[in-house]
Order: structure tokens, then sequence, then C-alpha cells
């Protein structure tokens, strides 16, 4: 079944290509969606089940492999209206690198073998260049270059960790690279291989996880795609990284290096967030500003990962969360920038008058990603900062809360500008005030809302799970 969908990924993508004609483009993305949906549903149905000696429906695969189908279909939604105003050409490779996109990450979400997760991670490289350079300007060129270079670099770095997993493999006399199986063969090898592996996978992977040190990719990636490719970029695509880095991090739990990995993935995360909280204080572009905002929420993420129990129960929900509410706030920021010419911060205000259904769902994205309740992610952060204080980490407590209080200065200092602020410099093409456009921003931030008053017992369950937590 998994063969043939990605052959069906591979086939949808060539027929794009190769006729490059806009309504076909459309349509074969279309009923590429309808498998999607299939093979959602199928791996849900088969739900704990190894299908191959490479791929695995467990528990993370469910879960964000039911988020990546609802997410490709709000994008496709919205390119659908940007596509509109685009050549034959631009419109097909748009929907080709949609389609692979969508299917390469698919293949990262349920590999459970390290060397395939990092086929698929490397193959996502190419899908989100073709997005990222959809307006041929001489920005989203070098962009797609960076993004294009920079990944390739991070690629690289962790097929070097990989060989050292290897020599480690090869010294403990085993060639297994599934993820079920190294932990128990890593055991007894050698801690400095084991720390090297660990750094090079960490570091090349940050680049698709967006944190410190390669997340600068994915800021650019985002500020220069068109909107709905960012929403995607900034919550599946991360997605991705964080569960590739999460696969081996579990691996590591069993290894004589589990608390250094741990103090090393907590030092990435205030690191991450630190850098988020700086820049977000400095920013001129909104688009920018939400992309530093992915930085902080994975930096969360991994700070989560680093202290362990309930803080992975935390650090998946924020994931899980931030997918919903970042990408409704960047298709919202597509629809602002159709109406108001500009991303520029100061150039532009009086939203909420010129658009009232898109400003308040700009206002209400803006208090979910800041965790403020009702906001969903204040339930993860909530349980990250518990633990914290339970577990004596008082240092750490002062220092995050200090830099999130900067970040949501940051962020409505600039929001409540453009919202409510008169601009005389205020550009309003009015062809574009669709209210309508607006209700896939208020669903996604809907099930945002729910999930801090609502905790489902089969959503919890499936995140224990997953984090290796018995109920």
């Amino acid at each position: 079944m998994m063969i043939a969908y990605f052959a069906t990924g591979a086939i949808c993508t060539g027929l794009v290509l190769f006729f490059r004609r806009k309504t076909l483009s459309m349509v074969i993305a279309g009923l590429f969606l309808a498998v999607q949906l299939f093979i959602t549903l199928w791996i849900i149905m088969n739900r704990g089940h190894q299908v191959s000696l490479f791929f695995e429906l467990d528990e993370l695969s469910v879960i964000f492999v039911s988020i990546l189908f609802l997410l490709a279909l709000f994008m496709f939604y919205h390119s659908n209206r940007l596509l509109s105003q685009c050549n034959s050409a631009s419109c097909s490779i748009y929907h080709a690198g949609f389609i692979a996109l969508v299917t390469s990450l698919t293949g990262v979400y349920t590999s459970a073998n390290l060397t395939v997760n990092w086929v698929f991670l490397e193959a996502t490289t190419l899908s989100v260049a073709a997005l990222i350079y959809h307006n041929r300007t001489i920005r989203a060129l070098e962009a797609t270059w960076k993004y294009v270079f920079i990944s390739s670099v991070g690629i690289a770095l962790a097929y070097i960790g990989i060989l050292f997993v290897s020599l480690t493999l090869k010294s403990a006399l085993s060639a297994d690279m599934s993820f079920s199986s190294l932990g128990t063969a890593l055991q007894q090898a050698n801690p400095l291989y084991l720390k090297l592996a660990f750094l090079f996978v960490l570091i090349g992977y940050s680049a698709k996880m967006e944190i410190f040190p390669l997340y600068t990719i994915g800021i650019d990636a985002n500020y220069v795609a068109p909107a709905p490719a960012s929403a995607f970029i900034s919550t599946a695509m991360v997605n991705a990284g964080f569960i590739s880095i999460f696969r081996l991090y579990k691996v590591y739990a069993l290894t004589p290096v589990a608390a250094w990995s741990r103090h090393v993935m907590v030092l990435t995360g205030v690191v991450s967030v630190a850098i988020a909280a700086i820049y977000m204080l400095r920013v001129k572009n909104y688009k920018r500003m939400f992309a530093y905002s992915t930085l902080e929420h994975m930096g969360l993420a991994a700070i989560g990962l680093g202290i362990g129990g309930a803080g992975i129960v935390a650090a998946i929900l924020q994931v899980l969360i931030h997918s919903f509410a970042k990408s409704a706030v960047f298709f919202q920021l597509g629809q602002a920038h159709r109406i108001l010419k500009t991303y520029r911060i100061g150039k532009t205000g009086g939203y909420m008058h010129i658009h009232p259904a898109g400003a308040i769902a700009m206002l209400t994205g803006t208090v979910v990603l800041t965790a403020i309740p009702p906001s969903g992610l204040f339930v993860p952060e909530w349980i990250l900062f518990s633990h914290m204080a339970a577990a004596g980490k008082w240092v750490l407590f002062a220092l995050v809360v200090a830099l999130l209080t900067l970040v949501i200065y940051g962020i409505f200092s600039r929001i409540l500008p453009l919202l409510y602020m008169e601009n005389e410099r205020t550009y309003v093409d009015g062809r574009y005030v669709i209210p309508s456009e607006t209700i896939t921003q208020y669903f996604l931030l809907a099930i945002t809302i729910a999930l801090c008053f609502i905790h489902p017992d089969f959503l919890y369950r499936l995140i224990y799970r997953a984090a290796g937590i018995s109920l």
C-alpha cells in the first residue's frame, strides 16, 4: 500500500509537469488529495502495525498524517485563489511541488528507519524550493538558492551523523538502522561516536524543524513564499523536522548519553526562543515576525523534549496545536497582503475597519499563538512550566518566562497598530475583501480554542503512547 501511494504521488507530479495545463494540474492535485485522504484513513485503521521493514504506522504517524491532510486541503483551497492570476507553467510547477511535498512528508512521518527518514526528508528540499520560487522575483530566487544550499548542507551533516551511528552498529555487530532496534544496539556503543552522531543530526535537521542553528532558511522561505505555501512550510514541513529529531531522541533515551542529549535539546530550545524574542522586537515585516514565532514555538518543543517525561507530551501537543494556529494566521496574512499590498510594519493600518472578518481572525490568531487563554497552546505551555517547577528548574523557568514576555510584547505591539491605527499611507484593494475566505481560518482557530477546554481521550492516548508514557 505504501509503495502504491508513493508511486501515485510520483506519477501525479510527473503528469502535472508534463502537460503543464492550469485546469489539468488543478484537477490532478485535487485527485491526489483524494488519494491522500484514502492513505490517511488507511493509516488510522492500521495503527500500530509495521507494514514493512521501512514504514511503521505508530501513534506519531497517525497524529501528524491526519494533520497533514487537513493542512494540505486548506492549502489547496487558498492556493487556487492565488493561482487564478498565474500562467499555466507557474501553476503546474506549484502544484507539482505541492504534490511532491505532501508525498515526501508522508514518507517522513511514517518512516521506521533512520536512513529512510533521511531520504524522504532530503526529498522535501526540492519540493519546497518549487513553492518558494513561485513569484519569480530576485528575492525569491535568492531565498530559493539559500534554502536549497543550506538544506543540502544540513542534510549532508545529518548523513555524517548517520555514518557515525553505523560505525557504532558495526562495533555492536548489528546492521539494522530501524528506530525500534537502534536503542538496544547502541546501549554499548562508544559515547563519543554517539555524541557526534546526535550533534550532526540535530544541526542538520534544525533546518527543517526551524530551530537553532540553521533556522534562518525557514525565516527567509516563509517571508518570500506565497502565503498558502508559507502556512504549509511553517507547519507541515516543520513537523517533519520535529518528528525526525524526536524519533532519534527516543532512541538516545536508551543509550549511555541520554542525559547529555537532553541537556543539548534544552540548550538548543532556549537559544531558539532567545533568538526569536530578540528579532521579534526588531522585525519590520509581518511575515518575518510570524516566521520567528515558529522558531519560538519549536524552541519550546525542543525544551519539552529535553526536560523529558511530561515535557515530551507538552512538546508533541505544542507542535500539534501550533500547526492549526500558525496556518490560520498565514492564510489570513495572504488575504491581508492582497488587500493592503504590503507586509511592511508601519506602512498600513485600520484593518479592522477595512476587513472586520479578517481582522478578527488575525487578532484571534495572535492571541492563540501567544498562548493566552482560551488558546489551546496554553495547555502544553502550562504542562511544560509545571514540569519545570516540579523538577526545581527555576532558573530555566524564569529565563523562558522572561523571553516569552518579550515575544508577547513584540507581537502585540505590531499587530494592534495594523488592526486599529489609521494610517494615511494605507492602500486598499477592495476587490479582495472577501469575508467568506476567512472560513478556513475560523475553523482552524476554533480547533485550537476547543483544545484548551476539551481534552479528547483518544488524542491524549495517542500522544502519551507516542511519548512512550504508559497510561
